[in-house]
């Protein structure tokens, strides 16, 4: 979930995550040699653990106050090129949150 650090949402034993991402052109280019292609991105990202977090042993979600649900969105900027995709991303949470987010590959 980008806007989110690693597991702040909730831990449950059912959970929902889904992406609405919207990508387009911005440039070709040539750099060492290699064709690269320049390309942002804006995206939507919503998980839910469908109030499951009382499932989990310990109840972890609960005692430590996760919310179970929430919402982040932002945009990208990726290159795509001979090692793949390069993404530079910024997201927003819900709660207001910032995060920024340096990825070699797809999320998928």
């Amino acid at each position: 979930m980008r806007g989110w650090s690693a597991g702040a949402l909730g831990t449950g034993g059912s959970f929902l995550e889904s992406t609405l991402e919207y990508r387009f052109p911005i440039s070709k280019g040539r750099m060492f040699g290699a064709d690269l292609e320049y390309r942002g991105a804006l995206f939507v990202d919503y998980a839910n653990d469908f109030n499951s977090q009382g499932t989990v042993l310990g109840r972890p979600g609960l005692v430590r106050r996760k919310p179970g649900d929430g919402s982040g969105f932002g945009l990208g900027f990726h290159v795509v090129g001979p090692v793949g995709l390069i993404r530079l991303e910024g997201a927003v949470n819900n709660l207001g949150d910032t995060s920024v987010y340096f990825t070699i590959g797809d999320r998928y």
